[in-house]
């Protein structure tokens, strides 16, 4: 599955050294967030919109962690998504997020490396439609 972020929990530090302690909800470019749920939705592909959370200690979150933030309709934890929406606003350049599903929150185990492919080629296929549709 896809998922297409339509905001960021700011969980990392590059975020919060650009806001200096400032409260900020980064989300991404409304036309491009558009264009790839379009583009996701046109090619029947499976994909979630919502909201993700960006962390920079990648095992730093429990699965008991990960669970409680699914609670308030977390889709997925990534590294990236907050830094770029913020940066994108500040530089006024688009910036938006499309993942491919590694494993289910709370759970570890990794799809198989068949399925990570696929994901990712759908995943590049979408983000590029999208890019020419903007």
């Amino acid at each position: 599955d896809l998922v297409i972020a339509q905001g960021a929990v700011s969980l990392d530090g590059a975020t919060r050294q650009y806001l200096e302690g400032r409260p900020y909800a980064p989300v991404p470019d409304a036309e491009l967030f558009r264009a790839l749920w379009k583009q996701a939705e046109q090619r029947g592909y499976p994909h979630h919109v919502g909201l993700v959370a960006t962390e920079d200690a990648f095992y730093a979150t429990t699965p008991e962690g990960a669970k409680a933030w699914a609670q308030f309709g977390l889709l997925a934890f990534e590294m990236e998504a907050s830094a770029l929406f913020l940066l994108g606003k500040m530089r006024k350049v688009r910036a938006g997020a499309i993942l491919t599903v590694s494993n289910r929150i709370g759970d570890p185990e990794l799809a198989p490396p068949e399925v990570l492919q696929e994901g990712v080629r759908r995943m590049v296929e979408v983000a590029l439609e999208a890019l020419l549709e903007v």
